[in-house]
């Protein structure tokens, strides 16, 4: 026997229509309900704005999009790549707006239906995990900038590969560049006395690299010895 259900009762959840079911739960999101009360289920046309409470889409992974400033923050200087600066960097704000907003009002919708959710409990809605997508990025972000984590990272994994390509040109013996060298795409490597200038960036003016200094002792507090990070 079909509940007593008004004929524009409706999921909300989904949205789903809810007149002519015998059982009260919503058979497309599984969202239980309560015939008698009228917080459990909604009336008339779907409000779409109800969806908001519900998990970040899956379009929400392009906030994983801001993880390539990472990037310039790991070059020595904030360098980067050209064509990466180009035709990256400019989409990042766009997404970070859009990303951002949606994240707000979803937040702001389930803080100001959690009474009607905890007198309703429901199903764990798929997808709970987008939750921290945006969150872990800022946090990625915002820590980088704060502890240069990224080019003490990205430096030390490359250290020993970028000390053997300086003395070797010290040594008269440069190598090929461009090339790959550690984990950075080194665009040439040049000797002067007894420093050595590996080029593997470029700002909006000037190039930016890693200078090896074979002469003296001291270098960036975030690299090493004998290392500057430098924007020639």
């Amino acid at each position: 026997m079909s509940l007593n259900l008004p004929d524009d009762a409706q999921c909300l959840r989904c949205g789903y229509t809810l007149h002519g079911l015998q059982v009260s739960r919503c058979p497309e999101c599984g969202r239980p309900f309560d015939p008698a009360d009228l917080r459990s289920y909604r009336l008339g046309p779907e409000r779409k704005w109800i969806d908001f409470h519900t998990p970040p889409g899956r379009w929400h992974y392009a906030a994983l999009l801001w993880l390539v400033m990472l990037d310039p923050m790991s070059q020595p200087a904030g360098g980067m790549n050209v064509p990466f600066g180009c035709f990256v960097l400019p989409i990042l704000p766009l997404v970070g707006l859009f990303v951002t907003i949606d994240y707000l009002v979803r937040i702001a919708i389930r803080l100001t239906d959690s009474s009607r959710r905890a007198s309703s409990p429901e199903k764990p809605a798929r997808g709970r995990h987008r939750w921290v997508i945006l969150p872990l990025c800022a946090i990625l972000l915002i820590s980088a900038g704060l502890t240069e984590w990224p080019l003490r990272l990205r430096f030390r994994l490359s250290r020993g590969a970028l000390e053997r390509a300086a003395k070797a040109a010290l040594a008269g013996r440069p190598p090929h560049c461009p090339r790959l060298i550690g984990a950075y795409y080194v665009e040439r490597v040049m000797v002067s006395g007894t420093v050595v200038e590996i080029v593997t960036g470029q700002s909006i003016i000037d190039p930016t690299g890693f200078e090896y200094n074979d002469a003296v002792t001291t270098g960036d507090a975030a690299l090493a010895p004998k290392w500057r990070a430098v924007e020639w």
